[in-house]
């Protein structure tokens, strides 16, 4: 009982904590010219989204908005998107995706609920996502008043009295919906602090860099997402935003894996299997992928699925990490490297053991732990 309790769970680090928006700020201070995110042809240093997303910060202030308010973004997947989700956690508020591809109702429900006092979106998603009556203001990013407005911003980073309210690292971060499988979607509010647990604590599992790319694949809704952005903004990485269309084709996701030299891949394991499938056909005449690790999340792993990825002296093999999570513990709550040589020897799916500063207990139908071997939840 003891082991099970106390020995598999001794999982504290020590962290230097802070905001998400100043994990940023400290890279953009440290590293100003290199490379923070790419859409389509645009390429953005950490100081030009520095600067810009400082605006948008500012603009939302001086509407009044603050900590523990909520802030909705229905933009379609691009810099604007990212640009703004930066600004709303600057100015302190905690935002709220809306997947433009999700039912109308949905996101009217997701905005009712959330109590959002204000939307960002563009012309053309508003028009799509309903002009209905809301209760919240609506700002579009593509209005000539906005750019106007927001181009006489300034670009400094906001002080804590400049704010409406100061930012804690216990006010909220983001808030992110469930699927609504079993009724109505709920609301899981994720504050700063856990965040920046989550991508400080395990930046002693894995070694990303400054030269480190990683790809946002995943709908922002979807809170797979969260780690996808925080892993390269925490670190001075670059992050590719692959656009819907890319999404939908991976062969072109492919080719933009191997053009943007990407590093660190995030995938469901059910979208790992259909890319392994394309490497498989192309390994030897497509440019080589440039791949360190490729991080699974979101649904069981199939192992034997997993060994049938090309290995190839034309580039290193890159490492597979697996790693579990639900939403209201802030996107990963397990993590395990799975060696390839040891594939075909494991069982099922394996989770491995809690990250840091997480707990895991393995409890039976009266909630009591298991002893090893046992079986529970």
């Amino acid at each position: 009982r003891h082991e099970v309790l106390t020995v598999f769970n001794e999982t504290s680090v020590s962290l230097s904590g802070g905001l998400l928006p100043e994990l940023f700020e400290q890279q953009a201070v440290r590293c100003p010219q290199a490379l923070a995110l790419v859409s389509g042809s645009e390429r953005l240093s950490y100081e030009a989204l520095e600067h810009r997303s400082n605006q948008v910060a500012r603009y939302l202030v001086g509407m009044g908005v603050g900590p523990e308010q909520v802030v909705a973004i229905a933009l379609e997947r691009s810099s604007a998107m990212v640009c703004a989700l930066l600004g709303i956690l600057k100015s302190g508020a905690a935002y709220l995706p809306l997947d433009p591809a999700y039912p109308r109702e949905r996101l009217h429900y997701m905005l009712q609920d959330s109590g959002a006092q204000v939307v960002l979106s563009s012309r053309e998603v508003w028009s799509t996502v309903g002009e209905e009556a809301v209760s919240c203001a609506v700002l579009l990013v593509d209005d000539e008043f906005f750019e106007q407005r927001l181009a006489g911003q300034s670009t400094r980073a906001l002080s804590q009295s400049e704010r409406v309210r100061p930012l804690r690292e216990t006010n909220l971060a983001y808030i992110i919906y469930t699927s609504g499988s079993t009724g109505l979607p709920k609301g899981v509010g994720v504050t700063h602090a856990s965040v920046v647990n989550l991508v400080q604590g395990c930046q002693g599992l894995f070694d990303f860099g400054v030269d480190d790319v990683w790809t946002l694949f995943h709908s922002y809704a979807f809170d797979f997402s969260v780690w996808e952005l925080w892993g390269p903004f925490s670190t001075g990485g670059c992050l590719v935003v692959v656009s819907s269309e890319t999404r939908q084709s991976l062969h072109d996701y492919r080719a933009l894996l191997a053009r943007e030299r990407v590093t660190v891949l995030n995938q469901t394991p059910a979208a790992f299997y259909q890319l392994t499938a394309i490497e498989r056909e192309v390994v030897e005449q497509a440019p080589p992928l440039s791949l360190r690790y490729v991080i699974f999340g979101g649904e069981a792993l199939d192992l034997v699925k997993l060994s049938q990825w090309p290995q190839t002296e034309r580039y290193a093999d890159p490492r597979f990490v697996n790693m579990y999570g639900i939403t209201e513990i802030t996107v990963h709550a397990t993590h395990i490297e799975l060696e390839r040589d040891k594939l075909s020897r494991l069982q099922g799916s394996v989770v491995g053991g809690a990250v840091p500063n997480t707990k895991m207990y393995v409890l039976d139908e009266g909630l009591q732990p298991v002893a090893l071997g046992g079986f529970g939840e």
